[in-house]
């Protein structure tokens, strides 16, 4: 497994601000964290892009942004971990928003997770007992980690993902 630290720094916390890490050029998209402290690392694991989110807290949000006539991964896992020695074991709330679909659910829901699509104004339905159907997005443990696994291609011509997570056994 190659492993390329992008960034890795605190930015006090100020209203408007968000933690960024910065991929290099050639990769294409960027990533963003929402919790100064948090840290984000790139990694290939064989033909899959595995974005690393070191949490101090269970609970946060990653952003995922294409650059300029570029494409975000074909494969993307995004790995969970806390930044001490505790195990990351259930997601209590997941959402995973794209301008075009969202998803909503917790680790109990691995590979059946519900999605929904927004009305014609942009906005997604709330109810979650009304899905437009369910994705076959799998949340599995890797070591002390847990790993959302997206199916491929699913993101690839998507131009952001917004991911947020809240870990039923944070602190």
């Amino acid at each position: 497994m190659r492993t390329r630290l992008l960034f890795a720094g605190l930015i006090f916390a100020l209203p408007g601000l968000a933690w960024t890490a910065d991929s290099s050029p050639d990769r294409g998209w960027t990533v963003k964290l929402s919790k100064p402290g948090d840290e984000v690392r790139i990694e290939e694991d064989g033909n899959t892009t595995v974005v690393r989110v070191t949490s101090r807290s269970g609970i946060g949000k990653l952003t995922i942004a294409a650059n300029k006539n570029r494409s975000l991964p074909e494969r993307l896992a995004v790995r969970l971990v806390y930044d001490q020695p505790k195990k990351f074991n259930k997601l209590e709330g997941l959402t995973i928003t794209t301008p075009r679909w969202q998803v909503r659910g917790n680790s109990s829901q691995s590979g059946k997770l519900p999605f929904f699509l927004p009305d014609e104004k942009g906005v997604f339905e709330r109810d979650d007992t009304k899905p437009t159907g369910w994705l076959d997005l799998k949340i599995e443990s890797v070591g002390d980690a847990l790993e959302l696994q997206f199916p491929p291609r699913l993101i690839l011509t998507e131009r952001q993902v917004e991911i947020e997570w809240i870990d039923f056994y944070r602190n």
